[in-house]
């Protein structure tokens, strides 16, 4: 989740956080070929993350009317909780921070 009066900063702060977190997970799950202590994750992202398909979810990067406006249609379907994870890839403490208290006003 990241969101930003300008829809367009919120996506430049943290498209490459949320393409890492889909690309870790596959990375794990699917065709990594893990090393623990020796594979750097985010050296073979920055070597392909301008290669990836759009990844779908991204309705939670935005404005925060954008925002509530996607959970709403969650609610609207029964689902009551959802988990935000700002902190994947190289995001920034305060970038977060910002989101945060902008999503809680």
């Amino acid at each position: 989740m990241m969101v930003n009066e300008n829809a367009e900063e919120a996506m430049r702060r943290v498209l490459d956080g949320f393409k890492f977190f889909g690309y870790s997970i596959a990375h794990y799950a699917v065709y990594g070929e893990h090393r623990p202590g020796r594979t750097n994750l985010w050296r073979h992202f920055q070597m392909i993350k301008d290669e990836m398909k759009q990844t779908p979810g991204s309705g939670s990067i935005g404005q925060p009317r954008s925002l509530r406006e996607h959970l709403m249609r969650y609610a609207d379907v029964g689902i009551d909780q959802m988990i935000f994870i700002p902190q994947c890839g190289m995001n920034k403490h305060e970038h977060i921070c910002e989101a945060l208290e902008l999503f809680a006003k």
